[in-house]
């Protein structure tokens, strides 16, 4: 056992002490189970060696996710299970952290149990409410392609076809980068799905690890995935999938779509790692 480094003691959202007034008198205790009481005041009591300091880390971003998660201006609001996790890590933060006889090996395995137990609360119901509002986001933007890229289909040469060579497009290359556009946001949902089987306490209180709202992403690698249907169109970058040449995109609409939902959107990829993988693919 060691000495805990800290004195603790309940306190608002202000930082102001709460029940009682935190004093050297051992018989005034603090109380967790306050509605009041919403955060942890840490009173350095000493020099925490590097087991406490660690646990001290561990235990403000615990608490930080709960409040941003249960806290009545937090994701999902819930006063009974905001207090029950408090109370639990007020007091393991007393069992590690202050004391004559600290214990911040016990008091980290409780809070492990802690992260786990916030993973299984809220995991699912995180993922799926990310999930849905990308998948809905995708879809706003998608329909718009696929209605252009239906009447760039169906009615063939014509006026729309002559004001596209006017501006040097061509109406089955334009068609064709609508599709293109929608794969790509059908890869982005896809990777989603698939990269966040394990989720971390992060994730529960954050869209991804880009930090960005569901129609920021996809319009941003959505763009990312056009300009780089131009550098595949052009030859300035060529990337083979079997038996086809990424530059064939221009005049199939199947091999457009699947580019855009395999090829810019796979599991864990970042934009940087496209263009590196594109830059490696153009020097081959």
């Amino acid at each position: 056992m060691t000495t805990g480094a800290f004195r603790v003691w309940t306190c608002d959202d202000n930082g102001v002490w709460v029940s009682t007034e935190p004093t050297a008198d051992s018989s005034k205790l603090p109380d967790p189970a306050s509605d009041k009481a919403v955060d942890i005041y840490f009173a350095p009591a000493g020099v925490p060696p590097d087991d406490q300091s660690k646990l001290y880390d561990d235990i403000t971003y615990v608490l930080d996710v709960v409040r941003r998660l249960y806290l009545p201006d937090g994701t999902c609001p819930n006063k009974q299970k905001f207090r029950a996790y408090y109370v639990r890590i007020f007091r393991l933060t007393q069992v590690g952290l202050q004391g004559q006889d600290a214990a911040p090996k016990q008091a980290k395995s409780a809070l492990d149990s802690i992260k786990a137990s916030l993973l299984d609360d809220e995991g699912l119901r995180v993922k799926t409410r990310n999930l849905s509002a990308l998948a809905e986001m995708a879809t706003v933007l998608s329909l718009p392609c696929l209605v252009f890229y239906f009447v760039l289909c169906v009615i063939g040469s014509g006026e729309i076809e002559r004001l596209l060579g006017e501006l040097g497009l061509s109406r089955v290359a334009t068609a064709n980068f609508m599709l293109l556009w929608v794969g790509c946001l059908v890869g982005v949902c896809l990777s989603y799905g698939v990269r966040t089987a394990t989720l971390s306490l992060a994730d529960l209180v954050s869209s991804g690890p880009d930090r960005l709202p569901p129609g920021t992403r996809l319009v941003f690698i959505g763009t990312l995935t056009m300009l780089f249907g131009l550098l595949f169109c052009y030859g300035i970058v060529e990337v083979k999938i079997g038996g086809y040449s990424s530059a064939n995109i221009a005049t199939d609409p199947g091999l457009a779509f699947i580019v855009g939902a395999a090829y810019f959107s796979p599991p864990r990829q970042s934009a940087h790692r496209a263009v590196q993988r594109c830059s490696a693919a153009s020097s081959c």
